[in-house]
């Protein structure tokens, strides 16, 4: 049957490396591949994602729902996965990107998760801002950092 892999995509170069990693591993081995973007959520309620002022309108969404940034990230996985004929399912959440990959991961049952890996400073990584490092750290299965 195989395995399911599991990949966090943002549309960086990072993220393109990992998903040219994650269709070598599916082809290696076979399954399934999930595509994960994750909506970061800002911090600050007042910022321009934050809806329900008087007058507005409903926020704007994809052809699945999503936010017109989630819709460009799985878009672009979506244009290169076909270029590469390897097909995936595509899904999307919006949170903290580290805990929403392990969550997934968690449910969907992933053998592997293939992210990018970014270069932080040691106040980024003090801080949790370092998303390869804590899905290292937390996810129940083998990761690969792609750089």
């Amino acid at each position: 049957m195989g395995r399911t892999i599991l990949l966090g995509y943002d549309d960086g170069d990072p993220a393109r490396r990992a998903l040219e990693r994650a269709v070598i591993e599916l082809r290696r081995q076979g399954g399934k591949l999930v595509v994960l973007s994750v909506l970061d959520l800002p911090l600050d309620p007042s910022a321009p994602r934050a809806y329900g002022t008087p007058g507005d309108g409903p926020p704007a969404r994809g052809p699945f729902g999503e936010p017109p940034e989630v819709a460009e990230m799985i878009g672009a996985a979506r244009r290169r996965l076909r270029a590469l004929d390897a097909p995936a399912e595509y899904v999307w959440a919006a949170g903290e990107p580290g805990q929403i990959i392990v969550d997934v991961a968690e449910r969907s049952g992933a053998d592997l998760v293939v992210v990018g890996s970014h270069h932080h400073g040691f106040l980024a990584n003090l801080f949790g801002a370092d998303v390869g490092a804590e899905v290292s750290k937390r996810a129940g299965c083998e990761v690969i950092l792609v750089e």
